[in-house]
């Protein structure tokens, strides 16, 4: 494959990677309802993908979790959180879609502005999402801060990307060195 053609198919799927992220976020809104804001959108997001990972062996988004200070946070979708506040230095999309999708009070509340594409995720997918709204809603910052503190975010720097290895390791599941292999082997292939 030349190069532009490889650089046209990462465009693609970073695109595509993007764009469930959004609809992830117009999901979990829609029904965290008045409740949802960065903080608690985020860990649900990381125990939606902790979830579907320990269950079906792949994450929901792809997202890469960084280390911040209340806990683990997915990157794009923070990005595109702090997008529809106004205040990301850059856009992943195009302003009308983030407009249209998320609506943003102050710097931390978030609000769907429509429905979610549910046709972008699988039934599987809906159900570790839904999971996680419930384990996430109701609960303050602090409790969420503290609870995913766990080791997979102190295996790695403050500010820096946690390893999905870490995060598999964390799961507490019998077959944790096949899926660590099994992911090695899929990083490998891409």
């Amino acid at each position: 494959m030349d190069s532009q053609a490889e650089d046209s198919r990462v465009k693609f799927l970073f695109r595509r990677k993007v764009a469930k992220i959004l609809e992830g976020l117009v999901y979990v809104a829609s029904k965290m309802g008045n409740s949802a804001t960065r903080h608690n959108v985020g860990k649900v997001f990381y125990y939606a993908d902790r979830g579907h990972l320990a269950e079906f062996g792949r994450m929901i988004f792809d997202d890469t979790y960084v280390a911040m200070k209340d806990g683990p946070v997915p990157s794009i979708a923070y990005d595109l959180i702090k997008q529809s506040a106004g205040v990301n230095r850059f856009w992943l999309i195009e302003q009308y879609e983030i407009a249209e999708a998320l609506g943003a009070s102050g710097a931390f509340d978030l609000h769907a502005n429509r429905s979610p594409n549910l046709d972008c995720f699988s039934r599987s997918e809906l159900g570790c999402l839904d999971v996680a709204i419930t384990f996430c809603k109701g609960k303050s910052f602090k409790e969420l801060s503290d609870i995913s503190h766990d080791a997979a975010w102190r295996s790695a720097d403050r500010n820096n990307d946690i390893s999905l290895k870490e995060i598999v390791r964390d799961l507490n599941i019998e077959d944790t060195d096949i899926l660590e292999d099994y992911i090695s082997q899929e990083a490998m292939a891409r």
